[in-house]
């Protein structure tokens, strides 16, 4: 087993797309999702997740709004735990977004990561190359 994934992960919508849409690293993405099945790590969104997901996938241009519903509903039927609004991570996250000059989105992702002790994956190497050395992000692609 990889050793990254000996403990909590919290995902960004990067890596939840690749579920469903045949992108770069598709492969690392769906087999990190089926290790969870498999019960070899516990997986975390925020409730955020959905709404991105969805947004991205309507993006995309390759699905029909009933298969993205479906796709949302398929993240909530896998029992990932979904985590609600944490202020403090949000306090977090605006600070942060100041510091990496990043979305205050995607460093919410990181906030609410760092706050439950979990390591944050991201498939978005524009993001990563702005918070890397951050001890707690990993690339989707370290996972390989």
């Amino acid at each position: 087993m990889n050793p990254l994934l000996a403990g909590n992960l919290l995902l960004d919508s990067s890596v939840l797309v690749k579920w469903f849409s045949p992108e770069a690293d598709h492969r690392l993405a769906r087999q990190l999702r089926k290790d969870y099945l498999k019960g070899e790590c516990e997986l975390a969104i925020p409730d955020l997740a959905l709404y991105e997901v969805a947004n991205a996938l309507r993006y995309s241009g390759r699905f029909t709004a009933d298969e993205i519903a479906g796709h949302v509903r398929s993240l909530i039927e896998l029992e990932l735990a979904l985590l609600p609004l944490n202020l403090s991570a949000l306090t977090t996250a605006v600070k942060l977004s100041l510091e990496r000059e990043v979305t205050v989105y995607d460093a919410y992702f990181m906030a609410l990561a760092q706050a439950m002790g979990m390591i944050f994956i991201t498939a978005d190497e524009r993001l990563f190359e702005k918070i890397q050395g951050l001890g707690f992000v990993r690339l989707l692609r370290e996972l390989a």
